[in-house]
């Protein structure tokens, strides 16, 4: 149907995220049945008439709005409270079914209430920034949808749906959809009820009754008693809910209950005869009376709904732009198609050369791989799609199987295909264009083609846009740009018996070959929306070439000695066992050391100590609650030391050996760029960047990582980069960019200042909390995060924090303007461009508020530091290519590159690295690298 946006009484309507023998060690505590909740009793859903769905849009905005958090486009719009809204609807039109909806909302500025009572709804806050910015488009969901919608100048929603439901409850059966109490007066015996969605109840008369204790019709004179405060409704000073109920049981009424005040007794009694306590009640009333007469206008036959829209361009087109995937999948039906007259299967020798005809010479090719497996360095190429122009695709079958594990027939010989596509995609004149490219060139890379030049890799492109979106698959990729529906490759996978190889050739070409085009028809859009979104620097000259290069680091992988890690791991059962055996010791008697139930049994109730923290299951075990009882028992640091083993154990010892690969004898990290927000890379399977520095058993495991015979390990670390950075952003000025200018101990001048001591006067502790709170700043920490890092007073850390600002006025500039900035932008950008959307700065939860403080002043710190060591891998990948060939990149662990070498080697590679390092980029101040060698990672770092 047509949308009717209706606007009476002149105002529109708005448009608008151990012993010898050991004892049997007791098993963990079986899991605790859960508690039956309280059957919340719900009422039928009326049947025999046509419904129809009345929906408060106001509140449901707001409850969207505080219930979704964080999201935005890659714009950079926030889109939380639309997705939370959305969801809603969604859901009412699949569970329901609606013959007629309208939705009403509260219109901008005074209503009659009002004129009744100046401080109506007086003591609600404004509306938050991030919603107000998404208000416009609520109504331009509803018009996309075909919703009526109703704005009514001088009244409320409530009173629209209250006139509507009186109108056309003998037509209908009416369902108002609300979380609002005041509603209740409105539900009756016969076809009104109320649809409480986040509650998942359906509220009739009995519903009313068992929640307030008296009928729908009396609800208006509990109200006038106990007032509203979400309104700001005052009602009688002193009477309660449960009051007002036993006064309305008792009399009836609220009007009752005032002529008979002599006759009450208790705590009711003196509210009721209270001065203006009458008048109060009268007034809040008549406020709490919603409207049932309005004269609106509008006819049934208006309202009536179809799920999904009959037209769903203006749905499908806003949607896109709101970038949601899921809701454009929900909207079924037909989209925008990839077409299937151009795919084509290379079977045999002349297909083959059709291909080639149509590679040769083509400046840009988009490619997809389908293989076995998510390990890029152990999957086995399956199939190969090729596209060069929008209604040309190919698909080359190279490992399918039949059911005995045979290839099956018509399949090119693999040897010969990829020596031919070699030539091609290892040519630096031709771009490629794909979706995770870091996994399909490790894969082919494994079969001797290398990709050349990396166009555009839609992943990385999509994670750049918008790194707090969830996923960067191509199928979302393809409902938001191209409003075109996918069809899941990994459900015909599955279908298929769970592998690649499965698949038949028929199914995989239509698959893959759909996959290759969506890849070519994405490529301008999403090249024109980085450059819209001034992305196109940092994407072509930071995220692009670093494909290929981290494809190439995990490739070479890095040698582990198993044999040593085996030997280590027998070592620290030895300590486990040990451990153990001394938190029974401390505890009295023996226990599951890894039950935090049993654990918390023994701290609280039997050692007495003192609850720091509490969980929803009880009171807390975690590490920061067992440092700080460390100062009161014994027990709390045995069982720190006990996790500590038996985590380093099983993440990293006896996990490690088996992800040595079979045939190269090394460990191959898997690397990501889209999975940090910040920028930093991040390491998988296993993730080497988290192995322990400092302590001897982290150096432990680092010790077994060993170059091949004749090379050596070198480590170059940028120093303190971060904070580096930081005196960057504050404009280079100050005591903070002069401790870097001089090269001096940034940490023990820091100590100095907020000491008000001399240099040489600096202890190790004043050091130490100087550096804390040097680091503490780049990531945005408060006074309370301060006092929990030190162990001191929360005062102690505010004073502490007040002394730096007054000795480092210029930090303290920098966080206030970059909080400003992304208020009014809502992101926040790195040195070099990439950006990161910034929600929750106005929010009036206090917790959401200051993450969202944190995010805006860490970000440009971390995320350009991130971008400086990116541009140093580029630099010095360029320099081993150039001058140094036989030196071969391993590892980057944050702000450390680790490479093997030849040992003749290190003396002319070592003082260059440094120089191409420290010459990454241009700051105020000066980037400092350090660097060590050795027989293995511990020695070298």
């Amino acid at each position: 149907m047509t949308q009717k946006q209706l606007e009476l009484g002149g105002l529109a309507s708005p448009k608008n995220q151990e012993p010898e023998t050991k004892p049997e060690v007791p098993k963990a505590d079986p899991p605790k049945p859960k508690k039956a909740k309280p059957k919340v009793t719900s009422a039928p859903e009326p049947v025999g008439k046509p419904s129809l769905y009345l929906i408060d849009g106001s509140n449901i905005a707001f409850r969207a709005h505080y219930g979704v958090r964080g999201m935005s486009n890659s714009k950079g719009e926030p889109t939380n409270a639309l997705y939370g809204y959305c969801s809603q609807l969604f859901r009412l039109f699949k569970e329901y079914d609606p013959d007629h909806m309208v939705i009403c909302w509260d219109p901008k500025g005074p209503t009659f209430r009002n004129e009744l009572y100046s401080d109506y709804k007086g003591t609600r806050p404004d509306m938050p920034d991030e919603l107000r910015a998404q208000w416009p488009r609520f109504a331009d969901i509803d018009a996309a949808l075909g919703i009526c919608s109703l704005t009514v100048s001088g009244f409320e929603a409530d009173d629209v749906i209250g006139t509507l439901a009186t109108r056309f409850k003998d037509v209908c059966n009416v369902t108002i959809v609300t979380g609002d109490k005041d509603m209740m007066q409105l539900v009756d015996g016969s076809s009104v009820t109320l649809l409480d969605t986040m509650k998942e109840q359906r509220i009739g008369p009995d519903q009313v009754v068992e929640k307030w204790g008296v009928r729908p019709d009396q609800i208006i004179d509990i109200l006038s008693l106990m007032g509203d405060t979400s309104d700001n409704i005052p009602g009688v000073p002193r009477i309660g809910q449960k009051g007002a109920a036993q006064l309305i049981q008792t009399w009836g009424s609220m009007r009752e209950a005032f002529d008979h005040a002599e006759e009450v007794t208790g705590r009711n009694r003196k509210p009721l005869l209270a001065e203006g306590a009458r008048d109060s009640a009268e007034l809040s009333y008549d406020l709490a009376t919603i409207k049932t007469d309005m004269d609106l206008g509008v006819e049934l036959s208006e309202m009536a709904v179809v799920f999904p829209p009959q037209d769903r361009g203006p749905v499908t087109q806003l949607f896109g732009d709101l970038e949601f995937r899921r809701f454009l999948a929900d909207l079924g039906g037909e989209m925008k198609s990839v077409s299937t007259e151009g795919q084509r299967t290379a079977r045999d020798a002349d297909d083959f050369r059709a291909l080639l005809a149509e590679l040769r010479g083509a400046p840009s090719i988009a490619l997809d791989i389908l293989a076995d497996g998510t390990d890029a360095n152990r999957a086995d190429l399956v199939g190969i799609a090729l596209c060069v122009a929008d209604d040309a695709s190919w698909y080359i079958p190279l490992g399918h199987r039949d059911g005995e594990g045979e290839l099956v027939a018509e399949q090119l010989p693999r040897e010969r295909v990829l020596l031919y596509l070699r030539a091609v995609l290892e040519s630096s004149s031709v771009g490629i264009i794909g979706h995770n490219l870091g996994f399909s060139g490790t894969v082919l890379a494994a079969e001797g083609v290398r990709v050349a030049r990396v166009e555009q890799d839609l992943e990385v492109a999509s994670f750049l846009m918008n790194a707090e979106r969830k996923s960067h698959d191509l199928e979302g990729m393809a409902l938001t740009w191209l409003r075109h529906k996918l069809p899941s490759l990994s459900a015909a996978i599955e279908e298929s018996g769970g592998v690649a190889h499965s698949l038949a050739v028929e199914a995989a070409a239509e698959h893959m070959c759909a996959r290759a085009q969506v890849l070519w028809l994405l490529r301008e859009q999403v090249d024109k929306d980085i450059d819209e979104r001034e992305l196109g620097a940092v994407y072509r000259e930071i995220d692009l070439p670093i494909v290929g290069l981290l494809g190439t680091m995990q490739l070479n992988g890095i040698a582990v000695d198993g044999e040593e890690l085996a030997s280590y791991s027998e070592e620290l059962a030895q300590q486990i066992e040990e451990a153990q055996a001394l938190t029974w010791k401390h505890a009295g008697r023996e226990f599951n050391s890894s039950s935090p139930k049993q654990l918390a049994q023994i701290l609280f109730e039997e050692l007495e100590l003192p609850v720091i923290k509490r969980t929803k299951t009880g009171p807390s075990t975690n590490a920061q609650v067992l440092e700080e009882l460390s100062a009161l028992h014994p027990l709390p640091e045995a069982i720190l030391r006990y996790r500590s083993l038996t985590k380093l154990k099983s993440t990293y010892v006896d996990a490690l050996p088996p992800l040595i690969h079979p045939e190269t004898g090394r460990i191959h990290t898997h690397y990501s760029q889209t999975v940090a927000s910040t920028g930093r890379l991040s390491s998988r399977d296993p993730n080497l960047q988290n192995i322990p520095i400092r302590t001897p058993e982290g150096r432990r495991i680092r010790a077994a990582f060993k170059p091949k015979e004749g090379h050596v390990f070198l480590s170059a670390d940028y120093s303190q980069v971060e904070l580096r950075v930081l005196a960057h952003l504050c404009g280079g000025v100050g005591g903070f960019a002069r401790a870097f200018e001089a090269d001096a101990d940034v940490h023990r001048l820091t100590a100095a200042e907020i000491f008000d001591v001399a240099e040489d006067e600096v202890t190790s502790e004043m050091r130490s909390t100087a550096k804390a709170i040097n680091f503490g700043l780049v990531y945005g920490q408060t006074d309370f995060g301060l006092a929990q890092a030190l162990r001191i007073s929360r005062g102690e850390a505010r004073d502490y924090i007040e002394r730096y600002k007054e000795r480092y006025p210029e930090i303290d500039q920098y966080m206030e303007d970059t909080v400003t900035y992304a208020k009014e932008n809502g992101d926040v950008r790195t040195l070099f461009g990439r950006r990161r959307p910034v929600a929750g700065l106005t929010s009036s939860n206090f917790n959401q508020r200051n993450a969202a403080r944190r995010v805006a002043i860490n970000t440009p710190v971390q995320g350009t530091a991130a971008d400086i060591i990116k541009i140093a891998m580029i630099k010095v990948a360029e320099l081993i290519r150039s001058e140094f060939p036989e030196v071969t990149m391993l590892l980057q662990v944050h702000d450390e590159l680790v490479f093997e070498l030849p040992e003749t080697l290190l003396a002319a590679f070592q003082p260059r690295v440094v120089e191409v390092m420290e010459g990454a980029c241009s700051l105020t101040v000066p980037l400092k690298v350090s660097t060590g060698s050795g027989a293995n990672w511990d020695e070298a770092h």
